[in-house]
């Protein structure tokens, strides 16, 4: 075989090789974008962020642990201020929850586990409630804001138990997912909060089952109710932006959001 035709093969497989490069490349682009708009998490209902964890990168148990370990973060489930209550749904005609959680202590040798008490009010009824979240996947966004690009958002999932009385009792049992943020110069973990954002965000969320006599019922609740009660039901906010519940969930215990009654501070956990 002549020079000139070792020479002429030679760029035509490096020009072959280059032209490989180039659609593998483009491919793995584009499965990288398809698998991104797959797991895209909007935030909202805990199942659907446990479903999507699956197709999402996620940390090790070992980056778990020393992300939970960073900073306190047993305080993001306590909703300080004037008003700690979340709220939520239970059952087919959305019966107003309303869960206070006072004390969350983060275990010392398992930091991805939390030990609670706190109180439910159910239809009146105030319930002492002991138990704990679990949390075993996180997902680490980068930012989600355009104005802060040192913003690193999370979302956590696990799973949560709550009981009540002697003998245990369970009341409450589920998935939960927390999402939450820092930034190189913030001392403190705080909840995600979409307001400058074009995310939506849930801050905790709780969903599964309330347990009564050998029965149970759907639950849901959260920090932040609102966004996921418009999610639930259409016509449940007639306010717009401001929180201005349809009377015919009256009935059901949403005769207002915001209530002053302070009834958590009644019994002690």
């Amino acid at each position: 075989m002549s020079r000139r035709r070792k020479i002429l093969l030679g760029l035509v497989l490096t020009l072959s090789l280059a032209a490989l490069a180039v659609v593998g490349w483009s491919w793995r682009r584009q499965v990288v974008r398809q698998r991104a708009a797959a797991s895209y998490d909007s935030m909202l209902l805990p199942s659907r962020s446990q479903q999507l964890l699956l197709l999402a990168d996620t940390l090790d148990r070992e980056e778990q642990w020393a992300l939970f370990r960073l900073r306190n973060f047993a305080g993001l489930w306590l909703l300080g201020g004037e008003f700690p209550v979340q709220n939520g749904f239970v059952g087919p005609h959305h019966q107003r929850l309303e869960v206070v959680f006072q004390r969350v202590r983060q275990d010392a040798r398992r930091p991805d586990l939390f030990v609670v008490q706190g109180q439910m009010r159910l239809k009146g009824q105030i319930t002492p409630l002991q138990g704990q979240i679990e949390l075993g996947q996180v997902r680490q966004y980068g930012s989600r804001e355009y104005h802060n690009p040192n913003q690193r958002v999370y979302t956590a999932v696990g799973n949560f138990t709550f009981w009540t009385g002697q003998p245990r009792r369970r009341v409450l049992q589920g998935v939960t997912a927390i999402d939450f943020e820092t930034s190189p110069n913030q001392p403190e973990w705080s909840l995600y909060s979409n307001q400058e954002s074009i995310h939506d965000s849930r801050g905790f969320a709780f969903e599964g089952y309330y347990y009564d006599n050998q029965q149970r019922q759907k639950v849901l609740w959260a920090a932040d109710f609102m966004r996921l009660a418009s999610h639930v039901l259409d016509d449940f906010n007639v306010g717009g932006r401001a929180v201005d519940i349809n009377p015919k969930y009256a009935r059901y215990g949403w005769d207002e959001y915001y209530r002053n009654d302070e009834w958590w501070t009644a019994a002690q956990p």
